[in-house]
């Protein structure tokens, strides 16, 4: 226990960036682990 919660991103292309950096943001804010993921071409 104790640890931080994990949120992994997989953010389509066609998403603001903003709105990708929004929940970013939010999700620092509150000490969270966040991981963006990609899809290989």
């Amino acid at each position: 226990m104790g640890e931080s919660p994990i949120l992994l991103m997989r953010v389509d292309q066609r998403v603001p960036a903003g709105v990708t950096v929004g929940v970013f943001d939010i999700a620092k804010r509150n000490k969270w682990t966040v991981i963006i993921a990609t899809r290989p071409k």
